[in-house]
């Protein structure tokens, strides 16, 4: 019998979770009707062929957006409070910045450019990106524009789902490339989230979220260890790390950090970003973010969480929170109540 040698599963188990590319799915890829004309294929994409829903404009989702920025944000509560976003940006750029989970989208519409471990990637429309927790990265549109659909799941929920579907102990995920071609899991992707935005069973929804991101895993994850190096960092970094964790609201001065290592700053500097994977300075603002999250959930006003977070004014604190979610502080906030609604 097949096994999956990454993950030592048996065709069989795949097969029980719906987790083997469709070959229906494949076949719909690569029909005529499923063709673009050769002067229409997005950049990043391999010339002529397109995953499922994709139109001949090279837009994934024809429902789409309108001509300026459009954000819609919202929470998965039953998957751990899992965001999701549903975006098209014609003028926003991410700033560099980290996340505590996975990010995982699927572009479609045009094409992203982003930075991520050291290189310039883009991915088009009907590939996907996987952006792993921790590692420093941005986005902007490639060209004028571009529309994705994101998951952010928690590195427990990928884990906790991969050991069900393997019935082994399972550890960190990693996915070796940040861009994906994978038409069948695209689709597969692509009407998990549009469920996800609107209604439907629990039952149905498990079983697309349990193939769809099972997919993802046996495909195209590899099992590493463990996160790569929070919490084991030398010493030294440790020690800098931890008072960013707990003074991250405060103006802090290198120098000061430098002398709490015992390096100069420039040294600090250096080692910092090659343990943690970012500078001090980017992990004390995703710190502040990640702080003003919590507050936000708890219905906290707007300014009030700018001040305790260490913001200079409430415009300081959206324009920054945006840089960095994607969407303003208030949007975010209305998705949690709307999670807590359902």
């Amino acid at each position: 019998m097949q096994t999956y040698s990454r993950h030592g599963i048996t065709q069989q188990q795949a097969s029980d979770f719906d987790v083997a590319a469709p070959k229906e799915a494949v076949a719909q890829a690569t029909t005529p009707e499923n063709r673009l004309p050769e002067n229409q294929t997005p950049s990043g994409m391999a010339p002529g062929i397109v995953a499922p829903g994709i139109a001949a404009s090279g837009v994934v989702d024809p429902e789409g957006f309108g001509q300026t920025d459009v954000a819609h944000f919202w929470k998965a509560a039953r998957y751990g409070d899992m965001e999701c976003l549903n975006a098209r940006y014609r003028k926003h750029s991410y700033a560099l910045h980290t996340h505590d989970t996975y990010a995982v989208g699927l572009i479609t519409e045009c094409a992203e450019r982003f930075y991520y471990r050291g290189e310039q990637w883009v991915a088009g429309a009907g590939q996907l990106v996987v952006v792993e927790p921790g590692e420093l990265h941005n986005g902007q549109p490639d060209e004028e524009i571009f529309s994705y659909r994101m998951y952010y799941p928690a590195p427990a929920l990928l884990s906790g789902l991969l050991e069900e579907l393997t019935e082994k102990p399972q550890s960190y995920l990693s996915f070796p490339s940040a861009v994906i071609d994978d038409p069948a899991l695209a689709h597969r992707l692509l009407l998990l989230h549009r469920r996800l935005e609107g209604t439907g069973s629990r039952l149905e929804v498990d079983g697309e979220f349990l193939g769809a991101m099972g997919q993802l895993a046996l495909r195209h994850g590899q099992r590493r260890s463990a996160l790569k190096t929070l919490g084991r960092e030398r010493q030294p970094i440790r020690r800098v790390r931890d008072y960013l964790d707990a003074h991250a609201h405060e103006e802090l001065d290198l120098a000061d950090l430098a002398k709490l290592a015992g390096f100069s700053r420039f040294h600090l500097l250096r080692a910092f970003r090659k343990e943690v994977g970012v500078t001090p300075q980017v992990y004390q603002m995703d710190r502040r973010v990640a702080r003003a999250k919590t507050l936000l959930d708890q219905g906290l006003a707007l300014s009030l969480v700018a001040l305790d977070c260490g913001f200079f004014d409430q415009a300081h604190f959206s324009r920054t929170f945006k840089q960095r979610v994607g969407v303003p502080p208030g949007h975010y906030r209305r998705a949690r109540r709307g999670a807590e609604a359902r």
